[in-house]
């Protein structure tokens, strides 16, 4: 890895400089224990941390995508006092994204291209959403968490875009991925066995490696878009004839079995959508294949979906068990019907989107055009009520993330987040085109397999916006386009 350059003025203030800041590290540490708050502690471990691993990032990324995505729930779940610890993770990812800018400043130019437009496109997005503070409905400590929620993740593509990481090093990552998705499988049948009947959140505590609360109420969103994404990975390994078929089948197999024990129906839409997104290029040109595929994955699907809901007769939820009937009516009414997601007065999925169009227009411009301000929703912070959820009796205002962005910054901010992720999309295109058969096209192809799948997750739920182990394999996947945009070796 290429170091900073530094001049013999620079060295002269580093002999200086770096003295004063160890001294007051040590004192920032020592009023962080003094002070016994966890969240004190977990920021002034992170920054120094971080500083540590400046000239590291292949380091810190390590820590951060086996952190975020397999050590903070089980960690924060099974040792209450350590509930805190995510914060560790998530100034890491912060951290990791000042780095990049630093390196970005000072560092000789390695790329084979210019930084994707997307990259610059949510780094404009997060200026936005700091500066919507200035206009915010909300308190400045709703402001500052939701700003946190909008960056924590994005360090990792950042990351990705700017530092040129070895080749061997994407490797590992890519197969961290797929063994901590194996990881989950006894995870979540233990959860579904001990956990699911006694937690007030019954199957949503069902989340294997990831985030999980005392009160049952987890990263279960999470988990079907990772798992899914992984899958439709697998598929486009086999394409390529890095995976024997039968191979690939056992791996899906171990990989979508945590979705079982769950209750995330999104998967019946994700499902087809990753096939018909593995094989695009065939399909475009025999269209025929598409039916004679499709009528062979719907015998599939209906087969294995109702073994899936015969499963979910001893469905459980806050120790109340629940038929496939009550089941299904409940699916249909959250997600195409008026039922609330809490409650009968809440917003749901579709509802949450006709709800923010019946109060934003011509009367108040400004809040359609530009938000509330970000944190204004807040509903991954604590379990105060904010200011505009109270004018709005409470209702979960930010249920998915475009609602959320809806809300918090507007219109002008939503079409910015969007537009960015369909720029990382043609740019994942672009990259499929030009890779030849091996591993990089598989790569290419699985990244925009995980592209089509998060674009769900985005309507689906806030979790890649307000749950830091999807806002990193978010960041994984968009880094990675980048990485291949500008530093990847040609495909062989």
């Amino acid at each position: 890895m290429t170091a900073i350059r530094t001049g013999p003025r620079l060295q002269s203030w580093a002999d200086v400089l770096v003295p004063i800041g160890f001294a007051g590290a040590a004192a920032l540490v020592g009023l962080a224990i003094a002070g016994g708050k966890v969240t004190h502690i977990a920021i002034v471990l992170g920054g120094l941390l971080s500083l540590v691993l400046l000239q590291m990032p292949a380091v810190a990324m390590w820590l951060v995508l086996v952190g975020s995505l397999a050590i903070i729930g089980p960690v924060a779940f099974f040792i209450p006092a350590l509930d805190k610890i995510p914060w560790l993770f998530a100034l890491l990812t912060l951290f990791l994204a000042g780095a990049s800018v630093i390196y970005a400043a000072t560092m000789n130019r390695s790329a084979n291209a210019r930084m994707p437009a997307f990259i610059p496109l949510f780094a404009a997005f997060i200026a936005y959403a700091a500066a919507s503070i200035l206009w915010s409905d909300g308190m400045l400590n709703e402001g500052a968490s939701g700003l946190k929620r909008v960056a924590q993740g994005t360090g990792v593509m950042f990351a990705l875009a700017t530092y040129p990481f070895a080749s061997k090093n994407v490797r590992r990552w890519i197969l961290l991925i797929l063994v901590i998705s194996i990881a989950h499988l006894p995870i979540a049948l233990y959860q579904r066995l001990e956990l699911a009947q006694v937690l007030e959140g019954g199957a949503d505590a069902i989340v294997g490696l990831l985030e999980l609360d005392q009160r049952g109420r987890g990263a279960s969103g999470v988990l079907a878009l990772m798992q899914m994404l992984v899958a439709g990975a697998i598929v486009a390994f086999a394409r390529e004839s890095l995976l024997k078929w039968p191979v690939a089948v056992f791996l899906i197999g171990l990989v979508l079995a945590p979705l079982i024990f769950s209750e995330v129906n999104v998967i019946f839409i994700l499902a087809p959508l990753v096939v018909i997104t593995a094989y695009a290029d065939l399909i475009r040109k025999r269209p025929m294949l598409l039916v004679f595929g499709l009528g062979i994955f719907a015998a599939g699907f209906v087969m294995l979906g109702s073994l899936y809901l015969v499963w979910q007769q001893s469905a459980w939820a806050g120790g109340e068990q629940i038929s496939m009937e009550r089941r299904l009516e409940n699916v249909i009414a959250y997600n195409f019907g008026d039922r609330g997601y809490n409650n009968q007065g809440d917003l749901n999925r579709k509802t949450v989107f006709t709800y923010w169009a019946d109060n934003h227009g011509l009367q108040n411009p400004d809040e359609w055009a530009f938000g509330h301000g970000v944190g204004s929703t807040n509903l991954f912070g604590d379990d105060s009520v904010p200011v505009l959820a109270v004018r709005h009796g409470g209702k979960s205002l930010g249920l998915s993330t475009i609602s959320q962005y809806l809300w918090e910054l507007g219109i002008v901010g939503t079409a910015i987040f969007l537009f960015a992720w369909w720029s990382a999309f043609t740019t994942g295109l672009k990259n499929l085109r030009r890779s030849t058969p091996g591993y990089w096209r598989a790569l290419d192809r699985s990244l925009i397999i995980a592209i089509v799948v998060l674009g769900i997750g985005l309507v689906y739920n806030a979790s890649l916006s307000g749950i830091l182990s999807g806002q990193v394999l978010a960041g994984l996947v968009l880094g990675l386009i980048a990485w291949r945009t500008r530093f990847s070796e040609p495909s062989r």
